[in-house]
């Protein structure tokens, strides 16, 4: 049986690194070597010129005088959990679906500006609609029981 040719073993092809530790070249130790760190930061002159120091508290204290000490932010309320749309499959007829396409398009016709697509209506926006027209609509609901007394009572 022949060899893969000096190719090495497998793992070194996979990406997988040795765990054993490895040798720090020299340069590494130079740069972990705390004494040969503080050498090579250089030292900066810590005196201040008092004349731009006072010209900048100046400056600093005018703009403080200027800013309202309270800001009103007015955040933009978030979509909580139960508001957020979720996906859900329902059986409706062909000609459920076809009155949904074709109605949803009609509404979009209607409009002579083109309109932004965030604020155009298709069939899940007139399902939403009809949801908040049964929520707001005078039923007790406790009284239901069936698809045809819902039907009756919103004289369907």
């Amino acid at each position: 049986m022949k060899k893969l040719g000096g190719l090495g073993k497998l793992s070194q092809f996979s990406g997988i690194k040795s765990t054993e530790p490895t040798e720090l070249k020299e340069e590494e130790k130079n740069l972990i070597d705390s004494e040969s760190v503080n050498e090579k930061i250089p030292v900066i002159d810590e005196t201040v010129d008092t004349q731009i120091s006072n010209e900048h508290l100046v400056i600093n204290n005018s703009l403080k005088e200027k800013q309202p000490t309270k800001q009103t932010v007015t955040k933009k309320p978030k979509q909580s959990i139960k508001d957020k749309p979720v996906t859900i499959n329902i059986k409706i007829t062909k000609s459920q679906k076809d009155w949904l396409s074709d109605t949803a398009s009609m509404v979009r016709d209607n409009n002579s500006e083109p309109v932004p697509p965030s604020e155009r209506v298709y069939p899940q926006h007139l399902i939403g609609v009809a949801i908040a027209l049964l929520q707001s609509a005078d039923i007790d609901w406790t009284q239901i029981k069936n698809e045809k007394e819902l039907r009756e009572l919103l004289n369907l």
